[in-house]
């Protein structure tokens, strides 16, 4: 069972633990799904994989769920992956595996573009931008503005009909979108960023984050899980830090045990709540000695 299997490994519950927030309990029911309804688990790949898919999946079918585990898995083994996708770790792999649309969509993503990375910082000009469609519609009229080939193309569950739009246009939501969704179906971490009256997009490259489909300032997004941050320290903070892996697991379990202890109370004689444990600011201590630059530990 899934959730046996993940306890046995201390490795694998220190990677479905330790890469992001979650909505945990979710996540273990997906981990049990994949494990008895999906094939390849036991790879040390697609058991990397199958953890980011359920930590990253939140709500939905659970057939869909498996269905994605095996099309990833299929597209690795055509080839139709990015080389850097084998050596990702959970948390990366959280950026990258499409848990959006339907199986449709993501074949239509893979067969539409693959390119080199850097490649992907220009597919937005893949769709054409077209503030009216051909029935002088706009993006205001919302659902309108695309439903005419819906019966042909699909409703794109999940994300935009990028399937529609590659034939139709589309103005910045509509670009911002498709680019990152299509380097992430092949293993590439992106995602769409605010920008004042705009909508932009990030790629990975290396530990930098840029952003493309820029017209306005600034850029509204922030690093995973470091709540307050912007833009400026996903691009040129975040990735440093959770990629020195060593230093940043240790950070990290010192986090774990701080909190561990500063919860270990009990009522005393005068009937007050207290900490059991007095060292826990201690261990918070050490954990910020680790990694100092480990914005997460000093949230905690």
């Amino acid at each position: 069972m899934g959730l046996s299997c993940e306890s046995r490994d201390n490795a694998r519950l220190e990677s479905f633990l330790g890469s992001g927030i979650a909505d945990w309990p979710q996540a273990l029911e997906h981990l049990y799904v994949l494990h008895r309804h999906g094939s390849g688990w036991d790879g040390p790949l697609t058991g990397r994989l199958a953890t980011a898919l359920a930590l990253q999946r939140g709500h939905g079918l659970p057939y869909r769920l498996v269905d994605r585990f095996q099309q990833i898995q299929q597209a690795l083994r055509d080839g139709l992956m990015h080389v850097s996708f084998e050596g990702r770790e959970v948390r990366e792999l959280r950026s990258i595996v499409p848990t959006f649309g339907s199986a449709t969509d993501f074949q239509f993503l893979l067969d539409d573009r693959q390119t080199r990375l850097g490649d992907y910082l220009g597919a937005h000009g893949a769709i054409r931008y077209v503030s009216f469609n051909v029935y002088g519609l706009t993006v205001q009229d919302q659902w309108n503005y695309i439903a005419p080939w819906a019966h042909v193309y699909g409703t794109g569950m999940g994300n935009r009909p990028f399937m529609a739009h590659r034939q139709v246009g589309g103005v910045c939501g509509t670009l911002s979108t498709y680019a990152p969704a299509a380097a992430q179906v092949h293993g590439i971490p992106g995602m769409a960023v605010g920008q004042p009256g705009h909508c932009a997009y990030v790629i990975q490259v290396g530990q930098e984050w840029p952003v493309r489909n820029s017209v306005t300032w600034p850029t509204s997004t922030n690093a995973p899980g470091w709540e307050g941050t912007g833009y400026a320290t996903l691009h040129r903070l975040y990735e440093p830090v959770v990629q020195d892996r060593e230093r940043f697991m240790a950070a990290t379990r010192l986090g774990w045990l701080a909190r561990l202890q500063a919860n270990r109370r009990k009522i005393d004689a005068a009937g007050v709540l207290t900490t059991v444990a007095a060292g826990w600011m201690r261990t918070f201590d050490q954990a910020i000695a680790a990694q100092p630059s480990n914005y997460g530990t000093w949230l905690d």
